[in-house]
């Protein structure tokens, strides 16, 4: 992989016919055949973690149940969160986590989410910078669209437990 240094801390980097484009940590840019992957940004939102639960290992993976909740705007409307996951660091330090949550609008819409991602350990006391894929669930008109869409998203759980995420259409 070759990487070039455009400035105000942007890299381009070429792999076989990858165009990566990493914009100081925010969204990642992957065009294959100038197609741009990432559509629209669907939804974001801020939170904390509400309650961890140590869960029998897993081949020696150390696992976590982890509660949390959160609000933020999904296409531009206000939402709540609550979600459950699952978060297992293996032995090599990888992180896999996989969970659910659901969305709740004041008008009453709801949208269900089925998630996995990943992260590498940085070790205890250290946050925790989940890359993944979500797939929706929703009876509302407003956001029936979701059904048949997958996301990527940046998920961040900080040491204190404060957590951010990003959510873009993978086209």
């Amino acid at each position: 992989m070759q990487c070039d240094y455009l400035g105000s801390g942007r890299y381009v980097c070429m792999r076989r016919s990858w165009l990566v484009e990493d914009m100081m940590g925010s969204r990642l840019h992957q065009i294959s055949g100038g197609k741009e992957m990432l559509g629209d940004l669907l939804y974001e939102e801020a939170g904390n973690v509400t309650g961890v639960k140590v869960l029998p290992p897993e081949d020696g993976a150390v696992v976590l149940e982890v509660s949390l909740q959160a609000a933020g705007r999904i296409q531009g409307i206000e939402h709540t969160s609550i979600w459950t996951y699952t978060s297992k660091t293996r032995r090599d330090g990888s992180i896999f986590g996989q969970g659910r949550g659901v969305l709740t609008t004041a008008a009453g819409d709801v949208v269900h989410l089925l998630g996995r991602a990943s992260d590498q350990s940085r070790g205890p006391g250290q946050p925790v910078r989940y890359r993944g894929a979500f797939h929706f669930q929703t009876n509302s008109k407003k956001f029936a669209r979701l059904n048949g869409i997958a996301a990527v998203f940046e998920y961040d759980v900080e040491a204190d437990g404060s957590s951010k995420g990003k959510i873009w259409e993978w086209t």
